[in-house]
C-alpha cells in the first residue's frame, strides 16, 4: 500500500509537493513569505463595491468593474447591461459630445482621425460605416450637404461638431480659409520673384492630383537663361 505524505499545514489533507507543503500553501509562501497568509488584495481593490448586492472589489467611483461599466454605458450602475443595438444612434452620438467646451464648441470626446495633414476630426460609427462626426452632426441638425461642397469649421476647432460652427463651402474656399502650408501658398498674390499671379501670368498644372500655380514670367526667364547658356 502506497502512503501519501500530506501537507505539513494543520488540517490540510492535500498531498505534499514542495518544502513539505501542498501546491496551494507553497504558492502562498512564494507570494507572501508564509504558507498561512492569503495573498493580500491591493489597496486600490481593498474596498467593496458600493452596490448593496455586490461584493466585488471596487474599480472606480466606488463601484466594481461590472457596475462601473454599466454606469458608463447607461448612467446608472444598477441598470442592466446595455448592448449597442439597444441604444439609439443619436443617444450614442450624444454621449461623446461635450457641449460645455470653450467658445460654444461641441467637442467630440470619442475617436479622432489620425493623419499628418488631416487628423484630429471626430469619427463615429453610423449604419455600420465610419463617418466624420461633424458631418454626421450637420446632417442630423441642419440637412444634406451638397456633393460639391465641404464643411468648414468656422471656429477652427477640428473636434467641434456644433452645426452652428460649420459652413458648407467649395474645396478651394475651404483651403483658403485654412492654416495649412497649401492654404498659405494659395493666399499668395505674387510669386517669389514678385510677379503677380494674374489670370494672364498664371499657369495651372496638376501634380499628384492636386492643382498648382506657376508664374509664366519666371518660366520665360528660365527659358531665355537656358538658351543664353547654350549660345
Amino acid at each position: 500500500m502506497i502512503t501519501v505524505i500530506t501537507c505539513s499545514v494543520a488540517d490540510c489533507g492535500r498531498p505534499k509537493r514542495t518544502k513539505g507543503w501542498c501546491q496551494k500553501h507553497y504558492m502562498r509562501y512564494v507570494r507572501t513569505g508564509s504558507p498561512n497568509i492569503v495573498r493580500k488584495i491591493p489597496r486600490h481593490l481593498s474596498a467593496i463595491c458600493s452596490v448593496d448586492t455586490c461584493d466585488r472589489p471596487t474599480r472606480a467611483r466606488g463601484w466594481c468593474h461590472v457596475h462601473w461599466r454599466r454606469w458608463k454605458c447607461s448612467g446608472d450602475p444598477n441598470a442592466g447591461q446595455l448592448h449597442r443595438d439597444e441604444i439609439s444612434e443619436t443617444d450614442r452620438f450624444d454621449r461623446y459630445v461635450d457641449r460645455l467646451a470653450s467658445g460654444g464648441c461641441w467637442e467630440w470626446t470619442g475617436v479622432l482621425t489620425r493623419s499628418s495633414s488631416g487628423g484630429g476630426y471626430g469619427k463615429f460609427r453610423s449604419s455600420g460605416k465610419s463617418v466624420l462626426a461633424h458631418r454626421y452632426s450637420y446632417l442630423r441638425h441642419v440637412g444634406p450637404i451638397p456633393d460639391d461642397l465641404q464643411l468648414d469649421h468656422l471656429c477652427r476647432n477640428r473636434k467641434c461638431v456644433n452645426p452652428d460652427h460649420l459652413e458648407p463651402v467649395t474645396p478651394m474656399e475651404n483651403i483658403l480659409r485654412g492654416e495649412s502650408f497649401s492654404a498659405m501658398n494659395a493666399k499668395k498674390t505674387h510669386c517669389i520673384h514678385g510677379h503677380e499671379f494674374s489670370a494672364a501670368n498664371t499657369r495651372i498644372y496638376y501634380h499628384a492630383g492636386r492643382p498648382h500655380r506657376a508664374c509664366r514670367h519666371c518660366a520665360r526667364n528660365r527659358t531665355q537663361t537656358a538658351k543664353a547658356g547654350k549660345a
